[in-house]
């Protein structure tokens, strides 16, 4: 399944994840077409941030994957678990 658009953002996604936290926050987590990794949040006071690619862990790489997914934390931040590739 290809998600397309994400409401005009024009971000093509091949496996997408979303969690609300405690704060009246969401945040987002895409595989994008080229297996990038994509975080997108809509901050508790409705703004949000362009989806923008992750680094992989301890590089300054971008993560890349097959699926992932995102969890939210009591503490209003959120764990994200990337597999594949």
């Amino acid at each position: 399944m290809t998600a397309t658009g994400f409401q005009g953002l024009g971000l093509q996604a091949r496996d997408v994840d979303m969690a609300g936290l405690p704060d009246n926050s969401a945040q987002a987590v895409a595989i994008g077409e080229d297996d990038t990794v994509y975080h997108r949040a809509r901050n508790a006071d409705g703004s949000r941030t362009p989806f923008y690619a992750l680094n992989a862990s301890n590089q300054q790489v971008p993560a890349k994957g097959e699926k992932a997914a995102i969890a939210a934390t009591p503490d209003d931040t959120s764990q994200v678990l990337i597999t594949g590739l």
